[in-house]
């Protein structure tokens, strides 16, 4: 099943808090850099082509974003961190929010802190896969100045400027403290909330900022209550 790449927002974000690019800075961002890293798995395929981002979220669990997985129902993919390995046994994907629970064999997936709501202005971090290797950055939440058609309560999403390129989908987002808010889950560009998949970038380059829909570890928990999920 196909889902839709983009669904239609009415949000608008404050003009004034159009912020400049952000980078990790002093030893607690970096603290928090490194747990996100430590969070994050790259998604591949069999042959090892890099699919996405995934988040560690338990003991044998990982949380993707369905929108990365969905076109590979029935094949065989596997998740890596480092140089180790590990096949992907089963995947649920969600049908009212856009996440996928990847389960894989390896009971030392550790069940991540997680945050409460973060705040306006709050700093974020983050650690994606871009292809084969790593970006990492900050940025503050965004707060919204307007109701947001699609989407059915406003605390089901964090709107925070956070660096995207291809393959950041999944990826960890932690707050000051490393605690999991949740997970990258597309962009907000023109009104619409995009789903679709954002430009790579070179190794090394800067990874341009995005107005990054965050899918918060709340909304997941709750889904999963609700469709039966685990």
């Amino acid at each position: 099943m196909m889902r839709r790449a983009c669904l239609l927002l009415a949000a608008i974000l404050l003009p004034s808090c159009a912020a400049v690019p952000d980078e990790p800075r002093g030893p607690q961002d970096l603290a928090a850099v490194q747990r996100a890293k430590d969070l994050l798995w790259i998604v591949e395929s069999e042959n090892g082509s890099a699919i996405g981002s995934a988040t560690a979220f338990g003991p044998g669990r990982l949380l993707t974003t369905a929108t990365a997985v969905e076109d590979w129902v029935g094949q065989r993919l596997r998740v890596r961190r480092d140089g180790t390995i590990l096949p992907v046994r089963t995947m649920q994907l969600a049908v009212r929010q856009n996440f996928a629970i990847l389960q894989v064999q390896d009971a030392r997936l550790e069940s991540p802190r997680p945050s409460a709501q973060p705040g306006a202005n709050q700093r974020l971090f983050m650690a994606a896969a871009n292809g084969g290797s790593v970006f990492e950055g900050a940025g503050p939440v965004l707060p919204v100045a307007a109701p947001v058609e699609g989407i059915a309560r406003l605390e089901d999403v964090v709107i925070a400027d956070l660096p995207a390129a291809r393959g950041f989908s999944g990826a960890p987002v932690v707050d000051t403290g490393g605690n999991l808010v949740g997970i990258a889950a597309g962009i907000l560009q023109t009104g619409l909330f995009d789903t679709s998949v954002p430009a790579s970038v070179a190794p090394g380059s800067r990874v341009p900022h995005r107005s990054v829909i965050v899918l918060p570890i709340g909304t997941i928990d709750r889904t999963m209550q609700q469709e039966g999920l685990r």
